[in-house]
Protein backbone atom coordinates (compact mmCIF):
# COMPACT_ATOMS: atom_id res chain seq x y z
CA UNK A 1 0.00 0.00 0.00
CA UNK A 2 1.20 3.65 -1.12
CA UNK A 3 2.28 5.17 2.37
CA UNK A 4 -0.12 8.45 1.69
CA UNK A 5 -3.09 5.88 1.70
CA UNK A 6 -2.14 4.66 5.21
CA UNK A 7 -5.17 5.86 7.13
CA UNK A 8 -4.61 8.39 10.52
CA UNK A 9 -6.34 5.79 12.29
CA UNK A 10 -3.08 3.66 11.86
CA UNK A 11 -1.51 5.56 14.23
CA UNK A 12 -4.14 4.62 17.27
CA UNK A 13 -3.79 1.01 16.55
CA UNK A 14 -0.04 1.22 16.64
CA UNK A 15 -0.53 2.31 20.10
CA UNK A 16 -2.82 0.19 21.05
CA UNK A 17 -0.66 -2.56 19.69
CA UNK A 18 2.10 -0.64 21.79
CA UNK A 19 -0.05 -0.65 24.87
CA UNK A 20 0.06 2.66 25.29
CA UNK A 21 -2.48 4.37 26.76
CA UNK A 22 -1.03 7.94 28.01
CA UNK A 23 1.01 9.75 25.19
CA UNK A 24 2.80 13.25 24.26
CA UNK A 25 2.03 15.02 21.31
CA UNK A 26 5.73 14.27 20.39
CA UNK A 27 5.24 10.41 20.30
CA UNK A 28 2.16 11.27 17.94
CA UNK A 29 4.37 13.54 15.36
CA UNK A 30 6.96 11.02 15.36
CA UNK A 31 4.13 8.23 14.28
CA UNK A 32 2.91 10.58 11.98
CA UNK A 33 5.95 11.76 10.34
CA UNK A 34 6.33 8.34 9.46
CA UNK A 35 3.46 8.08 7.26
CA UNK A 36 4.48 11.64 5.77
CA UNK A 37 2.01 13.26 7.91
CA UNK A 38 1.19 16.58 9.65
CA UNK A 39 1.00 16.34 13.46
CA UNK A 40 -1.61 18.28 14.04
CA UNK A 41 -3.71 17.11 11.55
CA UNK A 42 -3.23 14.22 12.77
CA UNK A 43 -4.24 14.91 16.45
CA UNK A 44 -6.89 16.75 14.86
CA UNK A 45 -8.43 13.67 13.04
CA UNK A 46 -8.01 11.50 15.96
CA UNK A 47 -9.47 13.73 18.41
CA UNK A 48 -12.30 14.13 15.76
CA UNK A 49 -13.46 10.48 15.32
CA UNK A 50 -12.34 9.52 19.11
CA UNK A 51 -9.06 7.88 18.66
CA UNK A 52 -7.19 10.38 21.23
CA UNK A 53 -8.42 12.28 24.54
CA UNK A 54 -6.92 15.14 25.24
CA UNK A 55 -6.14 15.23 28.64
CA UNK A 56 -3.58 18.36 29.31
CA UNK A 57 -2.02 20.44 26.25
CA UNK A 58 0.32 17.71 24.81
CA UNK A 59 -0.90 14.85 26.52
CA UNK A 60 -3.01 12.77 25.18
CA UNK A 61 -5.07 9.17 26.65
CA UNK A 62 -5.60 6.67 23.84
CA UNK A 63 -8.63 4.45 24.43
CA UNK A 64 -8.28 0.87 23.50
CA UNK A 65 -11.38 -1.12 21.67
CA UNK A 66 -13.24 -0.77 23.78
CA UNK A 67 -13.40 2.16 25.23
CA UNK A 68 -13.53 3.31 21.50
CA UNK A 69 -16.89 1.46 21.01
CA UNK A 70 -18.33 2.89 24.47
CA UNK A 71 -17.08 6.04 23.18
CA UNK A 72 -15.13 6.79 26.19
CA UNK A 73 -12.60 6.31 28.52
CA UNK A 74 -13.46 3.75 31.15
CA UNK A 75 -11.02 5.99 33.77
CA UNK A 76 -11.99 8.42 36.23
CA UNK A 77 -11.45 12.22 35.93
CA UNK A 78 -8.86 11.43 38.85
CA UNK A 79 -7.24 8.77 36.94
CA UNK A 80 -7.05 10.92 33.71
CA UNK A 81 -5.54 13.84 35.80
CA UNK A 82 -3.25 11.70 37.70
CA UNK A 83 -1.76 9.68 35.02
CA UNK A 84 -1.57 13.13 32.79
CA UNK A 85 0.62 14.79 35.46
CA UNK A 86 2.77 12.02 36.07
CA UNK A 87 3.04 12.44 31.69
CA UNK A 88 4.00 15.55 32.09
CA UNK A 89 6.81 14.89 35.41
CA UNK A 90 5.19 16.41 37.63
CA UNK A 91 6.90 14.97 41.18
CA UNK A 92 4.72 16.09 43.80
CA UNK A 93 1.17 17.02 43.38
CA UNK A 94 -2.01 16.39 44.69
CA UNK A 95 -5.97 16.81 44.69
CA UNK A 96 -6.63 19.64 46.93
CA UNK A 97 -9.61 21.66 48.77
CA UNK A 98 -12.88 20.80 47.31
CA UNK A 99 -11.37 18.07 45.82
CA UNK A 100 -10.12 16.66 48.62
CA UNK A 101 -13.27 17.50 50.65
CA UNK A 102 -14.65 14.70 48.81
CA UNK A 103 -12.07 12.15 48.61
CA UNK A 104 -11.56 12.45 52.40
CA UNK A 105 -15.07 12.07 53.07
CA UNK A 106 -15.67 15.53 54.72
CA UNK A 107 -18.45 16.55 52.52
CA UNK A 108 -21.66 14.97 50.97
CA UNK A 109 -21.74 18.11 48.90
CA UNK A 110 -20.96 18.25 44.82
CA UNK A 111 -18.87 20.34 43.50
CA UNK A 112 -18.24 20.98 39.91
CA UNK A 113 -14.72 21.95 39.37
CA UNK A 114 -11.58 19.95 40.15
CA UNK A 115 -8.27 21.12 42.05
CA UNK A 116 -5.05 19.89 41.98
CA UNK A 117 -1.79 21.87 43.49
CA UNK A 118 1.38 20.53 41.91
CA UNK A 119 5.06 22.84 42.49
CA UNK A 120 5.19 23.75 39.18
CA UNK A 121 2.79 22.91 35.88
CA UNK A 122 -0.60 25.31 36.07
CA UNK A 123 -3.58 25.84 34.06
CA UNK A 124 -4.62 29.67 35.36
CA UNK A 125 -8.50 28.98 34.69
CA UNK A 126 -10.39 25.47 34.71
CA UNK A 127 -9.80 23.55 31.69
CA UNK A 128 -11.89 20.85 30.15
CA UNK A 129 -11.18 17.08 30.38
CA UNK A 130 -13.89 15.18 29.25
CA UNK A 131 -16.38 17.54 30.08
CA UNK A 132 -14.97 17.99 33.58
CA UNK A 133 -13.92 21.37 34.75
CA UNK A 134 -10.16 20.93 36.19
CA UNK A 135 -8.32 23.55 37.75
CA UNK A 136 -4.39 23.15 38.13
CA UNK A 137 -2.62 25.57 40.79
CA UNK A 138 1.18 25.58 40.82
CA UNK A 139 2.47 26.92 44.68
CA UNK A 140 5.57 26.80 45.89
CA UNK A 141 7.56 24.06 47.04
CA UNK A 142 7.19 25.18 50.90
CA UNK A 143 3.76 24.58 50.60
CA UNK A 144 4.06 21.46 49.26
CA UNK A 145 4.20 19.16 52.67
CA UNK A 146 4.88 15.38 51.44
CA UNK A 147 3.89 14.40 55.30
CA UNK A 148 0.38 15.76 54.61
CA UNK A 149 -0.08 13.60 51.25
CA UNK A 150 -2.34 10.73 51.17
CA UNK A 151 -3.31 8.35 48.59
CA UNK A 152 -5.77 5.90 47.45
CA UNK A 153 -4.89 3.23 44.66
CA UNK A 154 -7.42 2.58 41.71
CA UNK A 155 -8.71 -0.69 39.84
CA UNK A 156 -6.41 0.25 37.30
CA UNK A 157 -3.42 0.72 39.43
CA UNK A 158 -3.48 4.39 39.58
CA UNK A 159 -2.25 6.38 42.47
CA UNK A 160 -4.54 9.13 43.13
CA UNK A 161 -2.66 11.67 45.68
CA UNK A 162 -4.93 13.82 48.00
CA UNK A 163 -4.29 16.25 50.53
CA UNK A 164 -5.22 15.20 54.49
CA UNK A 165 -8.16 17.02 56.07
CA UNK A 166 -5.34 19.77 57.91
CA UNK A 167 -3.72 20.72 54.40
CA UNK A 168 -7.03 20.51 53.09
CA UNK A 169 -8.96 23.12 55.06
CA UNK A 170 -5.36 25.45 55.47
CA UNK A 171 -5.41 25.17 51.53
CA UNK A 172 -9.03 26.20 51.44
CA UNK A 173 -8.28 28.98 53.50
CA UNK A 174 -4.98 30.44 52.13
CA UNK A 175 -6.43 29.93 48.11
CA UNK A 176 -9.01 32.80 49.91
CA UNK A 177 -6.44 35.03 51.21
CA UNK A 178 -4.44 34.35 47.69
CA UNK A 179 -7.01 35.28 45.28
CA UNK A 180 -8.01 38.16 47.90
CA UNK A 181 -11.84 37.12 48.76
CA UNK A 182 -13.79 37.94 51.72
CA UNK A 183 -13.58 35.27 54.37
CA UNK A 184 -10.46 33.54 54.75
CA UNK A 185 -10.97 32.09 57.66
CA UNK A 186 -14.07 30.34 56.40
CA UNK A 187 -13.22 26.86 55.93
CA UNK A 188 -10.97 27.03 59.01
CA UNK A 189 -14.67 27.81 61.38
CA UNK A 190 -16.60 25.57 58.75
CA UNK A 191 -14.27 22.40 58.62
CA UNK A 192 -11.70 23.18 61.63
CA UNK A 193 -13.56 21.29 64.33
CA UNK A 194 -12.84 17.61 62.99
CA UNK A 195 -9.14 18.29 62.48
CA UNK A 196 -5.97 17.48 64.54
CA UNK A 197 -5.17 21.00 65.85
CA UNK A 198 -1.88 19.99 66.56
CA UNK A 199 -1.39 18.61 63.09
CA UNK A 200 -2.87 21.82 61.44
CA UNK A 201 -0.66 24.04 63.32
CA UNK A 202 2.22 22.31 62.09
CA UNK A 203 1.45 22.66 58.85
CA UNK A 204 0.35 26.23 59.46
CA UNK A 205 4.17 27.32 59.91
CA UNK A 206 5.17 27.00 56.05
CA UNK A 207 2.53 29.12 55.06
CA UNK A 208 3.38 32.71 54.71
CA UNK A 209 3.68 35.09 58.17
CA UNK A 210 0.58 37.30 57.20
CA UNK A 211 -1.56 34.28 56.52
CA UNK A 212 -0.19 32.81 59.54
CA UNK A 213 -1.11 35.36 61.61
CA UNK A 214 -5.10 35.47 60.23
CA UNK A 215 -4.99 31.68 60.80
CA UNK A 216 -3.52 32.04 64.35
CA UNK A 217 -6.01 34.58 65.65
CA UNK A 218 -8.86 32.90 64.43
CA UNK A 219 -7.80 30.14 66.83
CA UNK A 220 -7.04 32.29 69.53
CA UNK A 221 -10.92 33.51 69.53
Amino acid sequence: MDINQIPYSAIWSRLNAQGKRFVSRETIGSMAAELCRDTQKSIDYLQRNGYLYRVFRGIFYVPDHKERALGRPDRSIHELVSQGLRQKGEKIWYFGMESALALNGMTHEHFDTEYVITGSYYTGRPIDILGKPVMVIAWKDSLLIPEAIKSIRTSHSVTIPYSDPEKTVLDLSYWRYTTRRRNVVAPLLEYGPSCDRDVLMRYLKRYPPTFRTIVGACYES
